[in-house]
């Protein structure tokens, strides 16, 4: 019977030829990939999958289409402009565009090496996605969504992860996580007009429109409690503030209806948490308990609630925990998991899966960098 164990042990025989293979698949520096993927297969899971709710769950969260995409599914964005959905396939270079009518798989695209991040900019009808080129230099795929075709290839730093569209600027916000820095790219003239240097590791992105701010999770330190959020104006690009907040901060969503900016803490010491910041005052005002490694994170502003996938192993992993936002406030406050969603009958294959991935993933990286 494969499991978790086997399935690691194999993937690093195949990987160098050796069974005898430190893993540590906790480690900080291990996480920034294995984690992304681990978001990724949950997302795939929820589609594919039948879920089945614990008592605080309510009825009307059901899946209600599953669409083959990819093999590993990473990114992913909403074009409102034409109701389809980019998601960025990370093993085939490619991404696939669903529509939300049908909803079917209308175009696959060819896009660089490992596509990870995606974002839609609404003013020019453009997906931009990060290919993640590991230690090299990587690029942005900009895609046209009237042609579904690749108009522009942006070079950015190393290691491109987050992407994050500017509304007030025109320009996206792209992450390098083995760069320490983030790329400001026009798209006007799909150019990089600014690079500002950031925390080590960056890694999630997302855009206050309200105060015309970025917020980016930085998550390279190593064996720390706690990580960083760096906050730069669009203004002039630079850098106004650096909260703390809890181990290996992951995903960043930005909650336009209280001014909040949740970021989920998905690594040891002050992990398993989501950082609740104010935009008014740049502080941490909650932290709310939530499922084993917490990494993706969205808003759903017609009803209040953020979503946090938990991507760690039991008790809480393999699920996504819902939070209300409790409304408009500022000031500190108390916030709690709304309701948790279990992805079932299949959590132990799971599992498996997103062990597997993560060791290979891990692995490959780490013989990147020798």
């Amino acid at each position: 019977m494969l499991t978790a164990k086997s399935s690691k042990a194999l993937l690093h025989r195949l990987s160098d030829g050796s069974s005898n293979v430190n893993y540590h698949p906790w480690n900080a520096r291990s996480k920034p990939l294995g984690f992304r993927v681990i978001f990724a297969l949950e997302f795939l899971a929820v589609l594919v999958l039948s879920i089945s709710f614990v008592p605080m769950a309510r009825a009307d969260l059901v899946v209600v289409a599953t669409i083959p995409i990819g093999h590993v599914v990473a990114g992913e964005a909403y074009d409102s402009g034409k109701g389809e959905v980019f998601v960025a396939d990370y093993n085939s270079k490619s991404v696939s565009v669903i529509s939300d009518i049908t909803p079917n798989l209308v175009a696959t695209i060819p896009v660089g090496t490992n596509p990870y991040g995606v974002a839609y900019d609404s003013g020019k009808g453009e997906v931009f996605v990060a290919n993640n080129a590991g230690l090299a230099l990587s690029t942005v795929s900009v895609i046209s969504d009237a042609t579904n075709a690749v108009v522009a290839t942006v070079n950015v730093g190393k290691g491109a992860h987050g992407v994050a569209y500017d509304s007030g600027k025109g320009v996206v916000w792209v992450t390098n996580w083995n760069s320490a820095t983030v790329s400001v790219i026009s798209d006007a003239t799909n150019t990089v007009v600014a690079t500002v240097n950031v925390g080590l590791g960056p890694e999630g992105v997302a855009y206050d429109n309200n105060k015309g701010e970025v917020f980016v999770a930085n998550n390279g330190q190593s064996n720390t409690s706690t990580d960083t959020v760096t906050v730069i104006s669009d203004t002039g690009y630079i850098v106004v503030a650096t909260i703390t907040v809890g181990g290996f901060p992951c995903g960043v969503a930005y909650d336009s209806g209280t001014r909040e900016v949740f970021v989920t803490n998905s690594g040891q010491g002050n992990g398993n948490t989501v950082s609740v910041i104010s935009d008014f005052t740049n502080t941490v005002v909650a932290n709310v308990t939530v499922g084993t490694g917490p990494c993706g994170v969205a808003y759903d502003s017609g009803k209040g609630w953020v979503f946090v996938s938990n991507g760690g192993g039991a008790p809480a992993g393999n699920t996504v925990s819902v939070i209300s936002d409790g409304g408009t406030t500022v000031g500190g406050r108390v916030l709690a998991v709304d309701k948790l969603i279990l992805v079932a009958p299949y959590v132990g294959l799971i599992a498996t899966m997103l062990a597997a991935v993560t060791a290979y993933l891990t692995l490959n990286r780490s013989n990147k960098k020798r």
